[in-house]
């Protein structure tokens, strides 16, 4: 009961995370991702901190506000430390404590506003390049090699924590066979097969209307493997931690999503990429055609980025095309 009253809670805060982000989508261009919520459970906002890190890949603050005072749960990635952030900012908090990649802090609401544009200022005079959400392949696997002996075998390397995390494997050109939906449509269960060799894998937090991949579609999985145990019977599992498109550019895509956020700060851009973002009408023309043949598009615009007919834009490019398309009025992002 107390497990399923935390998911609903964490549900409740991750969705008006979301409306706070589409009624303000200029957030996510910030270094710092800063939210705030009214009676947030301050016990859960560190969880739902972690999976807005996951899912923007940035660092961010979730304060709940209670009364006169706001309570905060931050998390980062890379070199960027949220000690050091809080310590530039320490005149505006009462209390604060944690380290590089966690930490808990404590402020008048009334300065949350100074807060926000305190820990962007520290990011900007210190990290003009912001650190991107990264993951270590310990191993590429092939299929066949998803066997109960192997996954058995990584027992030896816990227990896994912060110094010790679990190992991560890359399966490369797997085919979606059948997408099926789970536990009411909350998670998803793929059916794919690699050469030979079929097998399946869950992704959790995502429906079949969020899922971008369709049946047919070539893509690299990053996952985690463990041993699932059901009325006696003991069979592999394997949860993806990241998926992409089959030999899609990642270092490439991370490139023009820095540069395109900092020419919407208004920071300056290099000409190269200026240039690279121009699309020609044509251009613009296939996104429209795509989201009209799709009665629109629901989800995380970096989702719709990676079907195959969009990508090969750029992701710059992509995004000034959707800019000139919601300027002239036929479509709307922040819906």
């Amino acid at each position: 009961d107390l497990n399923t009253s935390r998911q609903e809670q964490e549900r409740k805060i991750m969705a008006q995370v979301s409306e706070q982000l589409s009624c303000n989508p200029e957030k996510l261009y910030q270094r710092v991702l800063v939210l705030v919520g009214e009676g947030w459970n301050q016990g859960i906002v560190g969880i739902a901190s972690s999976k807005i890190l996951e899912q923007f890949g940035k660092p961010n603050v979730l304060f709940s506000v209670e009364g006169e005072m706001a309570v905060g749960s931050a998390r980062s990635v890379g070199d960027f430390s949220l000690y050091d952030a809080l310590c530039y900012c320490s005149s505006l908090l009462t209390k604060f404590g944690g380290h590089k990649l966690a930490a808990g802090m404590q402020l008048p609401a009334a300065e949350l506003p100074a807060f926000e544009e305190a820990v962007n200022g520290y990011a900007r005079e210190f990290f003009p390049e912001m650190p991107a959400l990264e993951y270590r392949v310990d191993s590429v696997l092939f299929p066949e090699e998803l066997t109960l002996e192997n996954v058995e075998s990584l027992a030896g390397l816990e227990p896994f924590g912060a110094g010790n995390p679990a190992p991560l494997f890359l399966i490369e050109n797997a085919r979606i066979q059948e997408i099926v939906p789970l536990s009411g449509n909350r998670h998803v269960k793929l059916k794919l097969r690699a050469g030979r060799c079929w097998f399946e894998a869950l992704q959790f937090g995502v429906g079949t209307d969020e899922f971008p991949y369709f049946p047919g579609q070539d893509v690299d999985l990053l996952v985690s493997l463990d041993i699932n145990e059901f009325r006696g019977k003991r069979t592999v599992s394997v949860k993806i931690k990241d998926i992409h498109p089959a030999g899609f550019d990642v270092e490439q895509y991370l490139l023009e999503k820095s540069e395109y956020e900092k020419f919407n700060r208004g920071e300056p851009v290099l000409q190269q990429f200026l240039r690279s973002f121009l699309p020609t009408r044509e251009e613009v023309a296939v996104i429209y055609r795509f989201l009209r043949a799709h009665a629109g598009f629901q989800g995380d615009l970096d989702m719709l980025y990676i079907r195959p007919q969009i990508n090969r834009l750029g992701y710059g490019k992509y995004r000034v095309a959707l800019d000139v398309l919601e300027e002239v009025g036929l479509i709307n992002c922040a819906a």
